[in-house]
């Protein structure tokens, strides 16, 4: 107030009724034709301090509003991998406006209507990072809304992986006559902006999925069979692998080992920098290309690059919260994003010190890049707001009610949570403030459980009366 005060004291002394205060001169200056001018030239002085008063006191309240919002937001995110219980704790600090970009134009909690819903999507699969999963997802997706997918040809089942994707690998478009786009990509391939970009329309969300990468090696190592494509012959064969990687590396990309490798072509490296070469980082395959792996600033300029033309990099140790951030992103429904767990093995390997350190040396590159979208993603969360960890509970609860209804849960003691209405055939999940009320049925179940990329291809072909005499056969 006191502010206000001085400002007013100043006004009349700019005035007549103040001329008692004012020297002669003063006087003089409001007995004349210029008092008009000087009245209005203290009016704009007084509107500008004004206005800058207030801008402070907005920013100093906009200030306090986030702190007391992080305080309020900041908490112990907790889930359990393979090594054990891991915390994770979101900080306020490490908030960067960058976050937003993604989310400026998020839809409302409750979503009435379907206008906002994105249907045109590319999906980047990182080889072991809960893709096949995600697959049940999107390929579900895909069918109920009747998408354009860009699909395999023949019996293959990727887009030319791990090579750059060709016109070869695909079948075209299932779209309306002289609509060239597709809506949706889904299966294995490398990322190839220029390609990519051309096939789909400009709004299109580019998304992918990562895993923190010795977790992701150790399940690379076992699906692939390391231990027989090296010939390894130990009690640990994950560590000796490592003790002596140059020599086994060397073993299992040759011709030799060809006929005994699952899809991965002579001279391709499974262990070393994996998902930055499916997110289409130059890693020095195939031979005689470039390999920026090693080069830290450049790897950083690539990551920063892969951050502005993806929408959305999940993280696989996170799959609920992951998967709500995508529900929101593309206004999706809580049905739309519930899966079932495929390609998920169980394996043990002994480990020795040092051998964690080892493989972190040997692809340092797919660990900068965990590091930097690990953060990236928890940016992403904290800007949602304090309903979102309320939104990952709830749909963590329909999606557990799930395994249970449909069979799929690996506790005998599970049950459906009692919010929930169950029947032999029906499970019926009631309106929430993040949903809709929704049902989910046997054949709903059993759509979780089929092989939709081959309903897809069946459904292309039924469409456009499509027929593939001489696929391509680079990988698999």
């Amino acid at each position: 107030m006191s502010l206000y005060k001085d400002l007013h004291a100043f006004y009349v002394q700019c005035t007549c009724n103040g001329m008692a205060r004012l020297s002669r001169t003063s006087r003089r200056l409001c007995s004349y034709k210029v008092l008009p001018l000087a009245v209005l030239f203290c009016m704009c002085v007084i509107l500008a301090v004004l206005i800058l008063h207030l801008t402070v006191v907005l920013e100093a309240e906009d200030t306090f509003n986030d702190g007391r919002e992080g305080i309020e937001e900041g908490e112990t995110v907790q889930k359990d991998v393979e090594s054990g219980n891991v915390e994770e704790v979101i900080k306020l600090e490490s908030l960067k406006d960058e976050a937003k970009k993604v989310f400026d134009n998020r839809p409302p909690e409750l979503i009435n209507n379907r206008d906002c819903q994105v249907r045109n999507f590319v999906f980047i699969k990182c080889m072991k990072c809960a893709t096949e999963t995600m697959g049940t997802i999107l390929r579900r997706f895909a069918l109920k809304n009747k998408l354009s997918v860009l699909l395999p040809r023949g019996l293959n089942i990727y887009l030319g992986w791990p090579y750059m994707m060709e016109s070869s690998d695909y079948r075209p478009s299932s779209s309306p006559s002289g609509y060239r786009y597709y809506n949706c990509l889904i299966e294995h391939a490398i990322y190839n902006a220029s390609v990519m970009k051309a096939l789909f329309p400009h709004q299109t969300r580019f998304i992918s999925i990562i895993r923190e990468p010795w977790s992701h090696f150790k399940s690379t190592f076992n699906y692939f069979n390391m231990q027989k494509l090296a010939h390894i012959v130990s009690d640990t064969p994950l560590s000796t692998y490592l003790q002596d990687i140059n020599t086994y590396e060397k073993i299992y990309k040759s011709p030799e080992a060809a006929s005994y490798r699952y899809c991965i072509p002579d001279g391709f490296s499974v262990t070393k920098n994996l998902m930055c070469h499916c997110l289409g980082m130059k890693t020095g395959f195939p031979e005689g290309t470039a390999d920026i792996s090693k080069n830290t600033r450049a790897v950083q300029d690539f990551l920063n690059w892969t951050e502005n033309e993806f929408a959305l990099i999940m993280i696989a140790e996170y799959f609920h919260e992951s998967l709500v951030l995508l529900k929101r992103m593309m206004c999706w429904t809580m049905k739309d994003i519930i899966y079932k767990r495929v390609n998920s093995a169980k394996y043990k390997y002994e480990e020795n010190d040092g051998d964690r350190a080892i493989h972190e040396r040997w692809s340092r590159a797919d660990y900068q890049m965990y590091n930097f979208f690990n953060e990236s993603f928890w940016e992403k969360v904290i800007y949602q707001g304090k309903t979102f960890n309320q939104e990952v509970q709830v749909f963590t609860r329909i999606q557990n009610s799930v395994n249970v209804f449909c069979n799929f849960s690996t506790d005998p003691s599970a049950k459906v949570d009692a919010m929930f209405n169950v029947t032999k055939d029906i499970l019926s999940i009631p309106t929430t403030k993040f949903s809709l009320d929704f049902t989910f049925t046997q054949d709903d179940c059993e759509l979780l459980s089929s092989d939709l990329l081959s309903t897809l291809k069946e459904q292309h072909e039924e469409n456009i009366k499509y027929e593939d005499k001489d696929p391509p056969k680079r990988t698999c």
